[in-house]
């Protein structure tokens, strides 16, 4: 079904209520990077540019009226719109974009308890990586540090509604960069103030106690005092909190429909209301906050949330709810076996199914394996052997794993990068999996590989194993009793249900060709124990485990996955030395704005990962929306998950 719905309604509700199962984390946009944060200020804060209704590729100036990047890509030049205001009624110029950009910046991914966690990272991969934590931990965040990030020059003031972007590792993705919610553009006469009064209070000794001057003198010293407050005091550990991170009393700092009224951090709860000086967006259509009010209210219980919808639906109030169990709202029948999404409840009007935010679902294959008590290497290790992961990845049906666990709600993966994802062509579904769900290919596989086991051996670092270090002959596994557990995390059903399924059918068939001494078997524990094992090489193969873009652009899903000493290649021994060699024309390619070249190196690494059955693929998660039938103009982006209210009629 398409992304955008656009009709009319007779009447607009004043109020919307919005029960969702999340918490807000932080309401600062250059301090979150937390999914539920951005339904949330995407209505209330706007970048340099902006995602058109309804595309997720499609990305247009917003608040700036026109850029242009240059040839080698190391600068863009920005003309910002005028008469645009902030919710305070301060004018939107050029200072406030220096403000905002170079505050991310020495925020550097800081919350009161550590560095590098935040979306800092994805500006500061532009710019001299050094100064990063993310990149370079740690940093001293003292008066030179300041300096230093302020003399990168990135935001260069060159008149009223002028600036310059200076880069030193250009992207053809820099327009995605600046749409997403940690590029925000704040109002530093709004923000400065109430920062430093926080701060003072909360005795950090600053060295601009009280900011004075012009508005850019100002923020130098804001800037100062920002990094004063890092690893020391109340925060040892991180940088101080910031009025906006929890915004109880509100926030008019942004220059979006909507502003946040209150939010009470006890019951989670908190009020939008509509901007009423809001400029209109930069649309061929204007922009209006139609609806005054968004309620938008923590219910954690679904049964409760699903009572609720039923009585707004009838009352003719305005609702919305998050929905885990598809079930509890659709008809299935119509949806499995006639292709229709109908609404179970009269008065509801369901949207969707949509891409889920550009996530891909996958199990991973570790290709050696220690043994957490020793920690040498366990001698049988079959994951080494593409064989033995093709056997493994035969034995699932995915199709009908979808089908009885998400109500054919998901697709099945094809590759990492989901549909839809940045620069088109990205995503390729001619790049399909080397298995099939088929037992009898299950037992060929495993009769190859133990017909000529593998005899060379290589550790995570990729260096060749002593001979004898591993014995893949599996009579001598049969003999040795080996076992080979497949691990999911505790809750999560549907990847029980994989790896259940998967042990059952191997296990079938080493029985059938006599290597009943091997056991494989499937086991459930916590979430958290299960990444500490994975990270420690101590997992065979391991499920629940998904990539969700940082941000809408191929690259980002390739070095974590495929790159050698990585995060998952790391935790998993691969070391294809052809990866690196691709991701290095990848960048290349990337830094040139040559998309062709970009796609096509890309494409070539989702091919190998493919041959090599370097991950069993599971699903591209999607999602729909539960809302009273009386809300219209419903449109979503995948790169912003939730609500753009101001779309609602």
């Amino acid at each position: 079904m398409p992304s955008a719905f656009a009709s009319s309604s007779p009447s607009v509700p004043s109020v919307f209520t919005y029960e969702t199962a999340a918490t807000p984390q932080f309401l600062d946009p250059h301090v979150s990077w937390y999914q539920y944060d951005a339904e949330i200020m995407q209505n209330t804060y706007e970048t340099l540019m902006g995602y058109t209704p309804g595309s997720s590729t499609t990305v247009v100036p917003w608040l700036a009226r026109s850029f242009s990047v240059s040839s080698n890509g190391l600068s863009a030049k920005v003309q910002l719109r005028s008469g645009v205001d902030f919710a305070d009624g301060n004018p939107l110029n050029s200072y406030a974009v220096y403000f905002s950009l170079n505050r991310l910046l020495i925020m550097d991914g800081s919350t009161t308890y550590t560095h590098g966690t935040q979306a800092s990272w994805i500006l500061q991969q532009l710019l001299n990586q050094s100064l990063s934590s993310f990149y370079n931990y740690p940093q001293t965040y003292d008066a030179h540090w300041v300096s230093e990030v302020l003399a990168e020059n990135f935001v260069q003031v060159r008149g009223t509604l002028a600036l310059t972007l200076h880069i030193l590792h250009p992207t053809a993705s820099l327009r995605y960069l600046l749409a997403g919610e940690w590029a925000a553009i704040v109002d530093p006469l709004y923000v400065m103030p109430r920062d430093v009064s926080l701060w003072n209070s909360q005795s950090y000794t600053l060295p601009y106690p009280v900011l004075s001057g012009a508005e850019t003198q100002m923020i130098t010293q804001y800037f100062y005092d920002e990094a004063a407050t890092c690893n020391t005091g109340p925060t040892p550990d991180g940088c101080g909190a910031t009025y906006l991170e929890t915004s109880g009393s509100g926030s008019l700092a942004g220059t979006g429909p909507y502003v946040l009224q209150s939010f009470n951090s006890g019951t989670y709860d908190l009020v939008l209301t509509a901007n009423q000086n809001y400029w209109g967006g930069p649309l061929a259509s204007k922009i209006e906050p139609s609806i005054q009010t968004i309620d938008m209210n923590y219910v954690p219980d679904e049964a409760q949330r699903v009572s609720d919808l039923k009585a707004a639906a009838a009352s003719g109030s305005a609702m919305y709810i998050d929905v885990q169990t598809p079930s509890d709202v659709i008809k299935q029948n119509a949806w499995l076996n006639h292709n229709r999404f109908v609404s179970s409840i009269g008065g509801v009007s369901l949207y969707g199914p949509f891409d889920a935010n550009y996530i891909t679902n996958f199990d991973p294959f570790a290709t050696n394996v220690t043994n957490p008590n020793t920690g040498t290497y366990y001698t049988f290790q079959p994951l080494a052997d593409v064989r033995w992961r093709t056997a493994f990845a035969d034995a699932v049906d995915l199709a009908q794993i979808n089908r009885q666990y998400y109500d054919n709600l998901n697709q099945v993966a094809l590759n990492v990068v989901p549909p839809g994802m940045p620069p088109s062509g990205a995503y390729n579904p001619a790049i399909t999996p080397d298995y099939a769900y088929n037992l009898n290919f299950v037992k060929g596989n495993i009769s190859a590989a133990c017909a000529s086991p593998l005899t060379k051996f290589t550790d995570v670092d990729g260096n060749p194993l002593p001979p004898g270090t591993i014995d893949n002959s599996c009579a001598d596994a049969s003999a040795a009793g080996a076992t080979v557990t497949l691990v999911s995390a505790t809750g999560a059903v549907a990847s029980g249900a994989i790896m259940s399924q998967i042990a059952s059918n191997v296990q079938s068939a080493l029985n059938g060709l006599g290597y009943g001494g091997i056991t494989v078997t499937a086991m459930q524990e916590s979430a958290g124990v299960m990444y500490t094992q994975a990270s420690q090489h101590h997992l065979y193969f391991y499920g629940s485990t998904g990539w969700v873009a940082d941000y809408p652009w191929v690259l980002d899903f390739m070095a974590p996955m495929y790159v050698p000493g990585n995060t998952f290649t790391g935790w998993d021994g691969w070391n294809l030395a052809a990866m690196q060699t691709l991701e290095s024309q990848a960048l290349s390619a990337d830094a040139a704005g040559n998309v062709p070249s970009l796609i096509s190196a890309t494409n070539a690494m989702n091919g190998l990962a493919n041959k090599q059955v370097m991950y069993l693929w599971t699903f591209y998660p999607q999602s729909f929306w539960t809302i009273t039938s009386n809300v219209k103009g419903v449109f979503l982006n995948p790169s912003y998950p939730g609500l753009y209210f101001a779309k609602l009629t």
